[in-house]
């Protein structure tokens, strides 16, 4: 008796809330709302942000590639990921080493963009045109970070306008890419707090590090479940100008400031999503 019924009432009640302000809207969400009755939802707009490259150096792919030239590869990595988070993404193209072109494309660009990210021209010795660019038509908030790689990342603002300076090196566009952007962006869009961060647990390091260094790093690694074990494996080729290894990594394994990994060690890896 009572078996393969359904109740009235068993599941939901009257004033109960369905999606919270912030819930991602998921193919479990929107068959939710509409074996409710529900035809409309009201949504956030959806982020809409322009990717710029900087540098006289940077060209495009398949043009020729003279002495001292280097093809862009952050602008098109951005490009591709951005709109997995669900941004509405536009492609600036790159902006020349030069003072006013730079401030006249942020000033047009911030008219008609939530969040403006561009890369290159953060470091030390670098031509700092985007950093005067911004402080002269918006507000500069920092340029360094204790992190690695990624250490010359810098944010600010032109009125109401995000703005986001990735390092030049690729490595450390796709590190701060996920680490950095991916929570603020996912803030931003109105996303609950549940969604701003990459997923993380902890795992056995089947790797060792050779020293301490005064910066938290990322390390690109392999996370595998082996005899009931979740098992960390550091890939090869670290180096911040070495994008091929990320192609092959699925997680980023952080090593604390001032620390050792050795063999056996309990490590913390956060999930690479897509």
């Amino acid at each position: 008796s009572g078996q393969h019924m359904r109740i009235k009432a068993e599941e939901i009640q009257t004033g109960q809330v369905l999606l919270e302000k912030g819930h991602l809207l998921d193919a479990a969400g929107l068959g939710l709302a509409a074996s409710q009755g529900y035809a409309e939802l009201s949504v956030y707009r959806t982020l809409k942000i322009i990717v710029f490259s900087t540098g006289n150096e940077v060209c495009e792919p398949g043009d020729a590639l003279s002495k001292g030239k280097i093809y862009d590869a952050n602008r098109y990595q951005l490009l591709a990921w951005l709109p997995k988070l669900g941004a509405t993404v536009t492609d600036g193209g790159i902006i020349s080493d030069d003072l006013i072109a730079t401030e006249r494309a942020l000033v047009e660009a911030a008219k008609a963009y939530d969040v403006i990210i561009t890369s290159g021209g953060a470091s030390v010795g670098e031509a700092d045109y985007l950093k005067q660019a911004i402080t002269q038509v918006g507000k500069l908030t920092t340029h360094s970070l204790a992190i690695k790689p990624g250490k010359p990342f810098a944010w600010g603002n032109i009125g109401h306008t995000q703005v986001f300076i990735l390092p030049g090196n690729p490595v450390a566009a796709f590190a701060t890419s996920h680490m950095l952007l991916y929570p603020v962006l996912n803030s931003l869009a109105g996303k609950a707090e549940r969604y701003w961060q990459l997923p993380y647990f902890y795992g056995i390091a089947h790797f060792q590090t050779k020293k301490a260094i005064k910066r938290r790093e990322f390390l690109r690694a392999w996370v595998d479940n082996k005899s009931s074990e979740t098992v960390v494996t550091l890939l090869p080729n670290q180096g911040s100008a070495m994008l091929a290894t990320c192609t092959q990594a699925n997680a980023l394994c952080e090593v604390p400031i001032g620390s050792v990994i050795n063999e056996g060690d309990r490590v913390k890896v956060y999930l690479l999503p897509f």
